[in-house]
């Protein structure tokens, strides 16, 4: 994970996403739109085609913590 995705600052990877997929969708007839959800924060959807299946998951990941012993 080379982008700080922790619950609550997602907009990096957001934005990441966003561009990624505006890029692939330009070039196959796709359209990548954000759904905001509150001031900083905001949802990606992607589309190719009729929304046959639609997948969902999670930006954001929980800090990892390491316990030595």
């Amino acid at each position: 994970m080379d982008i700080e995705s922790v619950t609550n600052h997602e907009a990096p990877v957001g934005e990441y996403l966003v561009a990624y997929l505006s890029a692939l969708a330009s070039r196959t007839s796709g359209r990548v739109e954000r759904c905001p959800v509150k001031r900083d924060r905001f949802n990606v959807f992607a589309q190719w085609g009729e929304p046959v299946v639609t997948l969902s998951t999670h930006m954001d990941n929980r800090p990892a913590i390491l316990r030595l012993e």
